[in-house]
């Protein structure tokens, strides 16, 4: 990340000679852009403002970022965009979900911590077969929540 971070004024400089794009369209939407993340082979970027300016800039300059940063960097990367609307409503919505999930911790015994997992497994996107192993758990609970029958 810290090399992408370094030659950023660089890719974006690239971008806007390679491309001929005008002084107004660069200051308006492309240097704005920021760094939001890199995780492996993908680098989300972050565009600020509303929806019709994202929507303008993943149609017109996503695919010439991707080849930019291709040739600046000398590697391939997936290039993802976010908004700063998006980031801020998952913000709200992981507060809440580790909210919940920690009062399903704090449910008393075993059934609390099964179904802390089950809402885990949900929220990181599980299948049921990847959340089978937490039978076990449901087990502990006894006669108070009894497996149901096949």
């Amino acid at each position: 990340m810290e090399e992408l971070k370094q030659k950023w004024d660089i890719i974006l400089e690239t971008l806007k000679d390679h491309f001929e794009i005008q002084d107004i369209s660069f200051k308006t939407w492309i240097k704005p852009i920021q760094i939001y993340s890199v995780v492996g082979n993908k680098i989300t970027l972050l565009i600020s403002g509303d929806e019709m300016g994202f929507t303008y800039v993943e149609k017109k300059y996503l695919t010439p970022l991707k080849v930019t940063i291709c040739e600046v960097m000398n590697r391939e990367y997936e290039v993802v965009l976010v908004s700063s609307n998006d980031i801020k409503n998952n913000e709200k919505t992981e507060y809440k979900l580790q909210r919940l999930y920690h009062r399903l911790q704090c449910c008393a015994g075993g059934c609390g911590r099964f179904l802390a997992g089950i809402y885990l497994s949900v929220a990181q996107g599980q299948t049921g077969c990847q959340r089978g192993a937490r039978q076990e758990e449901a087990d502990s609970c006894g006669s108070q929540y009894p497996r149901p029958q096949q």
